[in-house]
């Protein structure tokens, strides 16, 4: 055999060695990575299900928690209102014992009197919303809490803890009409308290703290009181965010209130005081301050509505309608007195910076020394108004009407007149420029 041939022959059978062998290796190394992959799905298939499990076992034992602890509170609840509950019979027990000492007709100085105080005053601050309520009604309708002619006045709520009051729940003895008069609830804590629907007369409410306070839909004027005409006082009373929407009042003293961000929409006064109140952000659109030809006498001395040296900046006074109301030293800042109306007000000395009064009207009123920087009082229908000393720079007074008014000794520096109509009106010693009056649409009989 040639070498050359001899030579090729053995190199092709290396050759074939080295493959088989190289397929033996590719085969086991597939074999390690087939095992590989079954036991990683192996092992990813336990982790999921001891997760799962897990899962499992974690809601089941959240839910064992959250069951234990719903029947803890509901045990906790059922002890609560059965301590109530026994509260309430034994001070009900207590009471029937009192009256059958006849109480009635012994000195309000008597020690009897002093545990009754004492044990009533106890028993409310423990009693929840609706036991407390049933309470108080139960002691207005037998006449334990008012001061009227003939009645005992023998418990005294001056200071007791009324929170969550709410004299909508009617006990099972109903009264003719839904009244609350003549109580003296003075000094006391009436948060988230419900007065709705009730007629408030003489009722005596002062220094209370009432945030948040329902006493929308009630009534209250004068009625006689321990032989004496007296009037609902809500004086020094704190009450923020209280509704007195749809309310009607005659006579009803605010003096010194806190009324911010309160609810006094369809709201209707006669002769109210508010001097001094703080009504700042008040919804007061759709309210009437009007004056009554037959006021009870106790106000015919003040048939005014007062607002003097009060604060309803950035309230809403949207078609609200005052007559014979005063503002006197008040702050108006940024209200929206849109569509409003003023019949025979007082505004004097007022500051009305930003406010906004278009399309409102004033009849024989006063701004005298008022600032009115940078109001809008276009589309304003006025008569007979006077703004002497007063500051209007940069006022919109467009398409405004305003017969035989006067602007005396006025700043109306950058006031736009277009459109308006100034006829019979006072402009001595006004600070102005005759091309702001050559833009008002007439000038008929102007004084300058």
């Amino acid at each position: 055999m040639p070498k050359a041939r001899f030579f090729y022959l053995k190199t092709r059978r290396l050759l074939k060695e080295k493959s088989g062998k190289r397929k033996c290796s590719n085969i086991e190394w597939a074999q390690i990575l087939i095992g590989l992959f079954v036991s990683i799905a192996i092992t990813v298939y336990t982790i999921i299900e001891t997760n799962n499990e897990n899962s499992i076992a974690e809601e089941n034992r959240r839910q064992d928690a959250d069951l234990a602890n719903q029947t803890r509170l509901n045990d906790i609840s059922i002890a609560d209102n059965r301590e109530k509950e026994l509260i309430m019979n034994n001070y009900l027990k207590f009471l029937t014992e009192i009256l059958e000492k006849d109480i009635f007709n012994i000195s309000s100085l008597h020690p009897t009197r002093f545990v009754l105080q004492f044990n009533t005053f106890a028993v409310l601050s423990q009693l929840d919303s609706k036991r407390k309520s049933y309470l108080i009604r139960w002691f207005y309708e037998n006449r334990l809490i008012t001061h009227r002619q003939g009645d005992s006045q023998l418990i005294d709520l001056t200071s007791a803890n009324l929170i969550q009051l709410n004299l909508n729940v009617r006990p099972t003895i109903q009264t003719i009409q839904s009244a609350f008069q003549c109580v003296s609830i003075a000094n006391t804590d009436l948060t988230d308290s419900s007065f709705k629907n009730l007629d408030l007369s003489g009722t005596q409410f002062q220094h209370s703290i009432m945030t948040q306070a329902i006493l929308s839909s009630t009534v209250a004027s004068v009625t006689s009181c321990d032989d004496k005409n007296q009037v609902t006082s809500f004086s020094g009373a704190y009450l923020s965010k209280a509704n007195f929407e749809k309310s009607i009042y005659i006579c009803v003293d605010f003096h010194r209130v806190t009324m911010n961000n309160s609810n006094l929409k369809q709201f209707q006064c006669t002769g109210c005081n508010f001097a001094h109140a703080s009504l700042y952000e008040s919804d007061m659109s759709f309210s009437r301050f009007i004056l009554e030809p037959s006021l009870p006498f106790i106000c015919k001395d003040s048939r005014q509505t007062h607002f003097r040296n009060s604060d309803l900046s950035k309230s809403n006074l949207f078609q609200a309608k005052f007559e014979n109301t005063s503002f006197i030293q008040s702050k108006l800042i940024e209200i929206n007195a849109n569509q409003a109306r003023f019949f025979q007000c007082d505004l004097s000395n007022v500051i009305m910076n930003n406010c906004i009064l278009t399309q409102s009207q004033f009849n024989d009123s006063k701004l005298i020394s008022a600032n009115l920087n940078n109001c809008k009082i276009n589309k304003v229908y006025m008569i007979n108004v006077d703004f002497s000393f007063s500051t209007l720079i940069n006022v919109d007074f467009s398409d405004s009407t305003c017969y035989s008014c006067i602007f005396n000794n006025t700043n109306l520096t950058g006031i736009n007149f277009q459109n308006s109509i100034l006829d019979k009106s006072y402009f001595t010693n006004s600070i102005f420029n005759q091309q702001q009056l050559i833009k008002a649409k007439s000038i008929l009989g102007i004084h300058l």
